[in-house]
C-alpha cells in the first residue's frame, strides 16, 4: 500500500465514523425529544399539591391494583379538581385545615378523638361541603371530591388508596 492509499482508506474510515456517530447523536436526540413529549404527558398534580408515595404493593386480593399511602402536601389555597376515584379512598389530616366539597358519590368524615372516642361521624351527599382539621378523617368508596386547603399554612394529608397498576400516584389528584 502506498502513503496516499492508507490516506484515502484512513479519510473514508474516519468519514464512516463520524457519519455513525452523527447518525447515534440524531437518533439519541430523537429518543430525548420523544422522552421529553412522554413526560409532558404525564398526568400531574394541582399547582401547590406535592404527592408523596410512603408505601406502596401489589394486591394479591384485587389483581391489577396497587395500594398506596401517600402524604399529600397541599400549599394555602391549592386545590385539586373534581375526579372521579374509581376505589376506596382512606384521608387522615395530618396537619391544617382541609374544605371538602362533595361532588358525586357519599363520603363519612370522622371528626378527630376526643378523651379516647372518635367525636362524631358525618355522612356527606352530593352538594354537601366540610371543613376538617388535624385528626380528622374522611372515608370514601368511589365518589368525587374538591378538596381545598383554606388555612393558611400548608396542609398535610395521610391518604391510603387503590390504584390501577401501573397508575402514578401524581395522576390520582390530576385533573380528568
Amino acid at each position: 500500500m502506498t502513503a496516499s492509499t492508507v490516506s484515502r482508506s484512513m479519510t473514508r474510515r474516519s468519514a464512516l465514523i463520524a457519519t455513525g456517530l452523527l447518525g447515534a447523536g440524531v437518533a439519541l436526540g430523537a429518543a430525548r425529544s420523544q422522552s421529553a413529549v412522554a413526560q409532558d404527558d404525564v398526568a400531574r398534580p394541582p399547582d401547590g399539591v406535592i404527592v408523596e408515595t410512603l408505601s406502596a404493593g401489589a394486591s394479591t386480593l384485587v389483581p391489577g391494583k396497587t395500594l398506596v399511602l401517600l402524604r399529600i402536601t397541599m400549599h394555602p389555597e391549592a386545590s385539586t379538581a373534581p375526579r372521579p376515584q374509581p376505589g376506596p379512598v382512606a384521608l387522615h389530616v395530618d396537619r391544617g385545615v382541609l374544605d371538602i366539597n362533595q361532588m358525586a358519590g357519599e363520603a363519612l368524615v370522622t371528626r378527630a378523638l376526643v378523651d379516647g372516642m372518635w367525636a362524631s361521624q358525618r355522612d356527606l351527599s352530593p352538594g354537601d361541603s366540610t371543613r376538617l382539621g388535624t385528626g380528622d378523617q374522611l372515608f370514601h368508596d368511589g365518589s368525587t371530591v374538591v378538596m381545598h386547603n383554606s388555612g393558611p399554612d400548608r396542609l398535610i394529608l395521610l391518604v391510603s388508596t387503590l390504584l390501577d397498576a401501573g397508575e402514578t400516584p401524581a395522576s390520582w389528584l390530576a385533573p380528568a
